[in-house]
């Protein structure tokens, strides 16, 4: 893979292991808009960072835009662009269950995105699907938010800071949809505003530590944190269960057999170990694509 920086844009040839389409619609982040599908072209336009991204990929090279010289290293680190995906890949992919989910699903990077708005995100996401979430997080931009770029006729906002979450009231909350969500949303936004948890601190702590911390906030499980973990933090060690997960561990590893959350966390950490994070997107994205 080769990456560079040419006229306010970032251009990546030669590309293994990455496809925007793979990486943006795979659940691991929320604020993008699909423009164009073609076969022999994929568009989608990010919000990320507070800052409007376009990215186009036509063959082996994708194409982020604009993005100035000081930025680079900015949306280096958040696409996860330095690090070498063969490597992974050679790793876990022994398993034939992972070989076969990453054939289907190959290209997903894992990004590094900002902790408070995956923090948010991910406790939206509880017992929802992933079009109502991306609406709940582009409303909760739009009323609480500040604008940072226009697109065609539509202003683009910034993902509100704890801040402005933690002076809003419950009602103007749940006028957003969240739903059940909402006392936990304004538990977190105050915590943190308050300075009662430091996410910034969370990065340099161990998994248990930093895990402990996360799932101290109201309504905030295993599930969320681990999310949290590994898609803001990029401790690639975690491995988050849903319901997608759990099915498809049970089926493809132990012939449908009931398992706890332990049994999971078990296996994930002795048969990936470090790598437990990307088998985990990978054996996601598979399930959902309709493996069977």
């Amino acid at each position: 893979m080769r990456v560079s920086h040419q006229h306010n844009k970032l251009i990546v040839s030669d590309r293994e292991c990455f496809d925007i389409k793979s990486t943006l619609e795979c659940g691991q982040c929320f604020r993008f808009t699909k423009i164009s599908d073609a076969a022999d072209q994929s568009a989608y336009r990010v919000v990320a960072k507070d800052k409007l991204l376009f990215m186009t990929q036509v063959g082996d090279v994708v194409t982020m835009y604009p993005i100035d010289a000081q930025e680079v290293s900015l949306w280096t680190d958040y696409f996860d662009l330095d690090r070498d995906y063969s490597v992974i890949k050679e790793h876990i992919s022994a398993d034939m269950v992972i070989k076969s989910a990453w054939e289907r699903c190959d290209g997903i990077r894992i990004l590094r995105q900002d902790p408070w708005e995956a923090l948010v995100s991910f406790i939206i996401s509880q017992n929802n699907n992933i079009p109502r979430i991306k609406g709940i997080v582009e409303t909760l931009a739009k009323r609480f938010g500040e604008p940072i770029a226009s697109s065609v006729d539509e202003i683009l906002y910034s993902f509100p800071t704890p801040q402005r979450l933690a002076t809003i009231s419950l009602n103007e909350l749940l006028d957003c949809k969240v739903g059940f969500r909402a006392k936990y949303i304004l538990n977190a936004a105050t915590r943190v505003a308050t300075g009662n948890l430091c996410l910034e601190s969370l990065g340099d702590m161990n998994i248990d530590e930093a895990r402990e911390q996360l799932m101290s906030i109201y309504g905030v499980g295993r599930k969320i944190s681990d999310c949290v973990l590994l898609f803001a933090y990029g401790k690639t060690e975690v491995f988050p269960a849903d319901v997608w997960i759990k099915r498809i561990v049970a089926q493809r590893f132990f012939n449908g057999a009931k398992l706890t959350d332990k049994d999971i966390q078990n296996f994930a950490a002795n048969k990936f170990g470090e790598y437990a994070g990307f088998a985990q997107q990978y054996l996601y994205a598979y399930a959902r694509d309709g493996a069977k």
